[in-house]
């Protein structure tokens, strides 16, 4: 669940998210705080790796944990993501392939 619910009328922004390593599912969306009981898009829902939530609203996605890593998820405007609007999903940890034997570290 992405929920880009703003307090106060001067913060109603949208944001672009964007999933990193997947394609995710749109399942719902909606205006206001998230509705847990919203009807769920599952014949043939769009597929995306960005998403453009308008402010006060909220977007359920979806996607295959079939591709280990550690995949970042985040909002395209860059001052928002230095200010934290971010977050790393670690996916299947154990199955992470090491890096290539002539990596060099920093």
């Amino acid at each position: 669940i992405v929920e880009n619910y703003n307090y106060g009328e001067h913060f109603n922004m949208s944001h672009p998210f964007h999933l990193h390593g997947h394609n995710f599912s749109i399942v719902a969306r909606g205006q206001g705080p998230y509705d847990p009981n919203a009807p769920l898009r599952l014949d043939n829902p769009m597929r995306r790796d960005t998403i453009g939530i308008p402010g006060n609203a909220w977007a359920r996605i979806r996607f295959y944990a079939t591709n280990p890593g550690a995949w970042f998820f985040h909002c395209h405007i860059e001052w928002h993501l230095f200010m934290g609007l971010g977050l790393v999903v670690l996916e299947d940890a154990p199955n992470i392939p090491p890096p290539p034997p002539d990596y060099r570290f920093c």
